[in-house]
């Protein structure tokens, strides 16, 4: 089974490997409430100050320059099909398979290259 991208925090890559559970079993709905759930956890873990809902942290973020407008793009994308996996008509198997793709991405930019460069960083010195 696929798992979060290496030097993701625990708490995010418990919630991923539920949301890869979920896709496996063909909870399409499950699968995307969950990664939304990784988003949100994620950007709260990587930004200390990351407070308010969901959009009011992704906006900031972006405003701040910690998010390149792609990103905050795609994590609004997030955001917005976790919604959906939620609260509208039953989510589909692409729309899930698409959310995890967003979500590895993200996980990559917020924790996996900062990880890998300071790793490369200390072997250096």
């Amino acid at each position: 089974m696929p798992q979060a991208p290496d030097h993701t925090p625990e708490n995010a890559a418990s919630f991923f490997a539920q949301a890869e559970d979920n896709l496996l079993r063909k909870n399409w709905d499950a699968a995307g409430a969950m990664f939304r759930k990784v988003l949100e956890n994620s950007l709260k873990e990587r930004f200390s100050d990351a407070t308010g809902s969901l959009y009011q942290i992704i906006k900031k973020a972006g405003e701040n320059h910690k998010l390149t407008p792609d990103m905050t793009k795609w994590e609004a994308h997030i955001r917005l099909e976790g919604n959906k996996a939620v609260h509208d008509k039953p989510f589909s198997e692409k729309d899930a398979y698409a959310l995890r793709e967003f979500t590895f991405l993200i996980l990559m930019y917020l924790f996996a290259l900062p990880g890998m460069l300071q790793k490369a960083l200390e072997d250096s010195t």
